[in-house]
């Protein structure tokens, strides 16, 4: 598994996994944890929840809305990005891919080995994936996010980007199977389903699709195996959830 999750972080995704989350000054904090559980800690209490909560409303990562004359929670936009940073299945997904391939390639000298490793933490960050050394492709439209770090970051002149209709690379499938290793990643989803059916305990369930859908590179369904099973088990862990 990847980094370990901090609180907020872990908060974060269970309310992104779960919609709005209604406000505890009527609930309660103790039933809000419990429409969390298997996201926080077992031992994770009312005291640390409000308070955690609390502090996320003021740094801007979540804010109250009113819905239907009811008091809610929900990330914004601040809590989002922190958000895809760890899981960029939760970014915009397109619902059908452009046939457009963007293409990064750098050559960055080892004494700025710093700037080289935060442009490969930022690409990751966005959805690309390695096809070979120092050259990074993804089908989603995100060539306006690369430039602007590349500007902000002066790396401009060693960090190129393009765009390509073609790549001669064969089936785009198969390019994106062994670029973002879906099966593997596909394999894990299954497993998870498996589990739900068996009726594993919630904690167990969320821990694998946690680490699940950290590797998700949020790929377009054109470029998905056909059993994909991603977006399925998303929507039985919302109801698990729910239930």
């Amino acid at each position: 598994m990847g980094k370990r999750l901090r609180i907020r972080d872990r908060l974060l995704l269970g309310i992104a996994v779960l919609g709005d989350v209604s406000s505890w000054a009527f609930e309660g904090p103790s039933l809000q944890l419990g429409k969390l559980k298997g996201v926080l800690p077992p031992n994770y209490g009312n005291t640390n929840f409000t308070q955690t909560v609390s502090r996320m409303l003021r740094t801007g990562n979540l804010e109250k809305i009113i819905k239907k004359g009811e008091p809610y929670i929900r990330i914004t936009g601040v809590g989002r990005k922190a958000l895809v940073r760890d899981f960029p299945i939760f970014s915009l997904r397109p619902k059908k891919w452009d046939g457009i391939w963007r293409i990064v390639f750098y050559d960055i000298p080892e004494e700025q080995r710093s700037k080289r490793e935060g442009l490969e933490s930022k690409l990751k960050e966005l959805g690309f994936g390695m096809i070979q050394k120092s050259v990074y492709l993804t089908p989603l439209n995100v060539t306006d996010d690369i430039r602007e770090f590349l500007s902000e970051n002066n790396l401009t002149d060693n960090v190129f980007v393009t765009v390509a209709k073609q790549l001669f690379a064969g089936d785009p499938k198969v390019l994106a199977n062994k670029t973002w290793g879906l099966e593997k990643i596909n394999d894990q989803y299954i497993l998870i389903n498996q589990k739900i059916l068996e009726g594993n305990k919630i904690d167990e369930i969320f821990s694998d699709f946690e680490e699940a859908i950290r590797k998700d590179p949020c790929l377009p369904p054109d470029l998905l195996p056909a059993d994909w099973m991603g977006d399925k088990v998303f929507q039985e862990i919302k109801e698990l959830m729910k239930r």
